[in-house]
């Protein structure tokens, strides 16, 4: 262990952690996460306990902003689909089936 409790924290391999998160069912996640926060929350008092809760709600929607924004600029990046393109295409693809359509 460091003595630089700020550099153990961004030396944890998050990228394991989250893999790891991801593997978990949907009621044990719910669980582990119900067991954590009483396990931190107990020993403290209702003032600190706010400030845990609020600073890791804030650590959580930082964490969602910064994937959506990464979601919104994957999607602008894909090539746009032109709606008369598909028209087009499903046009053709109607023609094609009725000229070779079983007598």
């Amino acid at each position: 262990m460091n003595q630089n409790p700020f550099s153990d924290f961004i030396n944890v391999d998050y990228q394991k952690l989250s893999d790891d998160l991801i593997k978990f069912g949907s009621i044990e996640l719910t669980s582990l996460a119900f067991i954590l926060s009483m396990i931190m929350a107990l020993p403290l008092n209702t003032n600190q306990q706010n400030a845990l809760g609020n600073f890791f709600q804030l650590i959580g929607q930082a964490i969602e902003t910064v994937a959506s924004f990464s979601e919104l600029k994957q999607e602008n990046n894909q090539p746009k689909v032109s709606l008369k393109d598909e028209i087009d295409k499903l046009k053709h693809q109607l023609s094609y089936i009725l000229k070779n359509k079983p007598k």
